[in-house]
């Protein structure tokens, strides 16, 4: 068990230097949906509520880790972000409901 907190430990602070670097942006009127950036390559992923589409989050429910409450440095990057300033105007419904759609696909959500 030390081990499995050192771990989480880690991916705590990694995900609180992707916020100090300014690499986490809230999606305007997708309530909990943020993009972050990854720290190495210019990869970006999202984030909405508890998932993510990073390859460790996505992976993590085959490897049973997330029945043991396994959370990746982006989700911790986003904690206490609600109130940030959002990075994206939706003007419309349609984009609104389009991009939730995307965002659900992706997810693997109906």
């Amino acid at each position: 068990m030390p081990e499995r907190k050192n771990e989480d430990r880690v991916r705590y602070e990694a995900g609180a230097d992707l916020a100090s670097q300014g690499k986490v942006h809230r999606v305007e009127g997708l309530p909990g949906v943020y993009v972050v950036e990854s720290a190495t390559t210019k990869a970006k992923y999202l984030v909405e509520g508890i998932e993510c589409t990073c390859y460790d989050f996505s992976n993590a429910d085959e490897r049973g880790w997330i029945e043991r409450g396994y959370r990746c440095k982006h989700l911790y990057a986003v904690e206490g972000k609600e109130d940030m300033k959002p990075i994206a105007l939706l003007p419309t419904e349609a984009e609104r409901a389009a991009l939730k759609a995307s965002l659900n696909d992706l997810f693997g959500r109906r």
